[in-house]
């Protein structure tokens, strides 16, 4: 049974605010797409400024690029594992379904947790050969961790904010915070397990004398990236680690400033039809009538994109 932890919620937590950035930002420049767009001169202090026609694409250009880049994301994320999961499964030597422990032929030495419905622990045989049992069974409950709490399930939402987040550098901050501190936790499940920390250390100088190429969908104690904390964690060590590059603290809060901009700040528009042509007037107050022609029809009432 998977123990849902506060990381899903979290990471849950920014997809939906992420979504609802996007959502809020494309409902607020749709009214602009079909028409020729002019300023009021309460908006910009001169007389009626034409915006070129090809600049109402631009916000739906850039929206459907990154909207077509994620896609494309997430379908490789797909296939590649279902590739693994079809390598993996050619390849199947004992499965213990009580226990979700699949043994894999291989000269490889790996040890994992995939799937995102019903994940499984997979170890290689070599790597079985090359532990003791001491140390095989350490290996096997730092997976176990992963597994009772659902990590290839986050590891999936992680995947889909750290590609929402390119304008917010501190999200992937924090995103490789979480990986070192899962990691660690994992460790401490398996040592608490077992009782002593040697047969973990010992299990990780087999495991990465050989440096293993670890897919972004599974969950693994052979994390290269966390491997230098861990070993610390592991010693008792006392090390500061610095959370946040200031850089990305500056750049995202900038982003956050032009986004709350864009999200919040009121424009009143309004469609109108003049000379046989339909366009759109935005203003930054409610009061459009004073500044358009003179002999103009509105197609449509006055309404406001207030939020």
């Amino acid at each position: 049974m998977i123990k849902v932890n506060k990381n899903l919620f979290l990471f849950s937590g920014l997809f939906i605010s992420f979504t609802g950035i996007l959502l809020a930002i494309f409902q607020k420049f749709l009214p602009f797409f079909p028409h020729a767009i002019y300023y009021c001169q309460s908006f910009i202090n001169s007389s009626m400024i034409q915006m070129p026609l090809y600049l109402n694409f631009v916000p739906f250009l850039l929206l459907f690029g990154f909207v077509s880049v994620l896609g494309l994301k997430l379908v490789i994320f797909y296939f590649r594992s279902q590739s693994l999961k079809s390598k993996l499964k050619s390849k199947i030597i004992v499965e213990n379904q009580k226990e979700k422990t699949v043994i894999i032929k291989s000269t490889a030495k790996f040890a994992f947790c995939l799937g995102i419905i019903k994940p499984k622990i997979y170890i290689s045989s070599n790597l079985i050969l090359k532990l003791s049992k001491k140390e095989l069974r350490t290996v096997v409950e730092h997976e176990r961790y992963h597994l009772e709490r659902g990590d290839t399930l986050i590891n999936l939402i992680v995947f889909i904010v750290g590609s929402l987040s390119f304008a917010f550098p501190l999200i992937n901050d924090l995103i490789k915070n979480y990986k070192v501190r899962r990691e660690i936790e994992a460790d401490n499940f398996a040592v608490a397990k077992i009782g002593d920390s040697r047969f973990l250390v010992s299990a990780l100088k087999k495991i990465l004398v050989v440096p293993a190429v670890v897919p972004s969908s599974v969950a693994s104690i052979m994390d290269h990236d966390t491997l230098e904390e861990r070993i610390y964690a592991l010693l008792s060590k006392q090390r500061e680690r610095k959370k946040v590059k200031l850089l990305n603290l500056f750049i995202s809060i900038a982003s956050i400033g032009i986004v709350a901009l864009i999200v919040l700040v009121p424009i009143h528009v309004s469609e109108a039809h003049y000379d046989n042509h339909d366009f759109v007037m935005i203003c930054a107050t409610s009061k459009l009538y004073s500044e358009m022609p003179s002999s103009y029809t509105p197609s449509r009432q006055f309404w406001s994109l207030d939020k």
